[in-house]
C-alpha cells in the first residue's frame, strides 16, 4: 500500500517511481519528481516575501533522472548534468543515442556499448532525444559543427515523451524531409509480450530487444540496421 501512494504521489509531481534489483543483495526504490532549480550561484533574499528567481532543471533520486535540454558537447556520462552525455568508446564504432531515464540502465548499457568501440551519448527523455537530433547529421539541413548520430535505442516508458510519441515523431519529421531517410530507432524495453512488440513496430520502431539485453544479441542488430545506410546519417553525406 505504502508503494502505490508513493507512486501515486510521484505521478502527481510529473515523476515516477522505480527500482534496481541484485539477487542475492536486495532492491534499491527511487523516485523523480519535477522540480525547479535557482542558477549556479544565486543566494536567496532571506527578507519575508522576497521572489526567488529559478530556471527547470533535472532532478535526480534513486536511480532515475530528467533533464530539460540537449547538447553533444558534454565531455563524459555525469548524469547529474542536464545535458546528452558522450562517452567515447573508439573512433571505427557508431554513434549511438541511448534515450533512458533510468541512470542505472543508462550507464550499463553506455558501458557495455562503448566496450564494443562505439561513441555513446545518453537524454532522458524522447524531447530531448528529439533536441540532440536536431544539432545530428541525421537533421537536415544540418546546422555547422553539427555530430555523427548512426542509430537510437529508445526506453518505452519514460516521463515527458516516452518511446512510442519519441519513434512517432522522428517519422512524422523524416516524412517531412527533417530527419534523414532510413535513421534506424531500437526499442530497449523490459516488456516485451506479443502485443507490445507489435505496438511499437507500428508505431515506428525498427527492432524491440528485451532487458536485460545481451550485447551479442544488440551488436549484429545494429549491423544490420546501420549497415545499409551506406553512412548516410554518420558521415553527412
Amino acid at each position: 500500500m505504502g508503494l502505490y501512494i508513493c507512486k501515486s504521489l510521484a505521478e502527481m509531481h510529473g515523476g515516477r517511481v522505480g527500482f534496481s534489483s541484485t539477487p542475492g543483495e536486495g532492491s534499491i526504490f527511487g523516485f523523480f519528481v519535477k522540480c525547479r532549480q535557482a542558477p549556479p550561484g544565486f543566494t536567496p533574499d532571506k527578507s519575508p516575501g522576497a521572489a526567488v528567481p529559478q530556471r527547470s532543471a533535472g532532478q535526480k533520486d534513486g536511480g532515475r533522472t530528467t533533464h530539460p535540454t540537449a547538447s553533444p558537447t558534454s565531455p563524459n556520462l555525469n548524469t547529474s548534468t542536464p545535458a546528452a552525455n558522450v562517452v567515447s568508446g573508439g573512433s571505427g564504432g557508431y554513434h549511438i543515442l541511448i534515450v533512458e531515464d533510468n541512470i542505472t540502465n543508462q550507464r550499463v548499457l553506455a558501458r557495455s556499448l562503448t566496450r564494443q568501440g562505439h561513441t555513446v551519448h545518453v537524454t532522458g527523455h524522447g524531447r530531448e532525444a528529439l533536441s540532440y537530433i536536431s544539432q545530428s547529421l541525421a537533421w537536415t539541413p544540418a546546422i555547422p559543427n553539427a555530430v555523427p548520430l548512426d542509430i537510437v535505442l529508445s526506453d518505452m516508458e519514460m516521463p515527458v515523451m516516452d518511446g512510442l510519441e519519441f519513434v512517432k515523431e522522428v517519422r512524422r519529421l523524416q516524412q517531412q524531409k527533417v530527419i534523414k531517410e532510413g535513421f534506424p530507432v531500437v526499442a530497449i524495453t523490459g516488456n516485451a509480450r506479443d502485443e507490445q512488440v507489435k505496438t511499437a513496430k507500428e508505431a515506428g520502431m525498427d527492432e524491440v530487444v528485451l532487458k536485460p539485453f545481451q550485447i551479442g544479441v544488440l551488436a549484429p542488430l545494429m549491423e544490420r540496421l546501420v549497415g545499409g545506410l551506406s553512412g548516410s546519417v554518420h558521415d553527412g553525406v
